[in-house]
């Protein structure tokens, strides 16, 4: 088997050749190696993800209810501005009536 690797700023390839049992072995090895580091040094453990998990899904909560709330005020601040918008033409609709 034959591995190439192109450089980008020099651009010059490396390339390797290798049997194919070499290879499928330092293949297997080196994923053996990336998968042994990372669950040993896997910084959250399973029962602290579902409680990180849990956290997120509450602030997520909280964090629609906040929404609705705030949606539900400017919907109420939007109607006032209607009504009293309304109120003034009426106004101006009689003052050009009168005028």
């Amino acid at each position: 088997m034959q591995i190439i690797l192109l450089t980008k700023g020099q651009k010059k390839t490396i390339s390797f050749s290798t049997g194919q049992q070499k290879t499928a072995l330092a293949l297997l090895a080196s994923v053996s190696m990336l998968l042994a580091v990372f669950f040993y040094f896997s910084p959250i453990s399973g029962a602290e993800l579902t409680s990180v998990s849990k956290a997120a899904s509450e602030e997520l909560l909280a964090q629609r209810v906040d929404i609705e709330r705030m949606r539900e005020k400017t919907q109420n601040t939007l109607d006032g501005i209607a009504l009293r918008v309304g109120q003034m033409q009426a106004q101006l609709t009689r003052l050009n009536s009168v005028g």
